[in-house]
Order: structure tokens, then sequence, then C-alpha cells
């Protein structure tokens, strides 16, 4: 499952404000922290999101084992 998505998904891009603005932005803050955000994170603009998203990015990076770049 990890390979199909790594194919399906190696070349997409950012395209969409929301992707920068919060769930990217948190997925590398907890690839890099290796800690999911709190209210001290003052680079997180919108701290009420649930870190859905994050969250599967933050397993699956790990699963296939990438690090944060």
């Amino acid at each position: 499952m990890g390979v199909f998505l790594f194919l399906l998904l190696y070349h997409d891009k950012f395209l969409h404000y929301d992707n920068f603005s919060h769930w990217a932005l948190v997925a590398k803050v907890m690839l890099a922290e290796n800690r999911f955000p709190n209210f001290l994170d003052t680079n997180i603009m919108f701290q009420s999101y649930p870190p859905g998203n994050a969250a599967f990015i933050y397993y699956s990076v790990k699963a296939v084992g990438i690090g944060p770049e």
C-alpha cells in the first residue's frame, strides 16, 4: 500500500493555500520535532484545526522511512 501511494503521489505538488498554511506546515513540525504541535508553536496559524491529515502524513513518512526536508 505504501509503495502504491508513493508512486501515485510522487510528483504531486502543494497547490492550494490551505496546504501551505496548515497541514503541510504541521506535518513538517511533527517530523522535525517528533511530536504533535501545541499552543506554544507560534508558526502554526490555525490552532483549532484538527491535525488529521498531518498525522496521516507523519505516520506514512515514518513508515516509509523518509526524513523531513
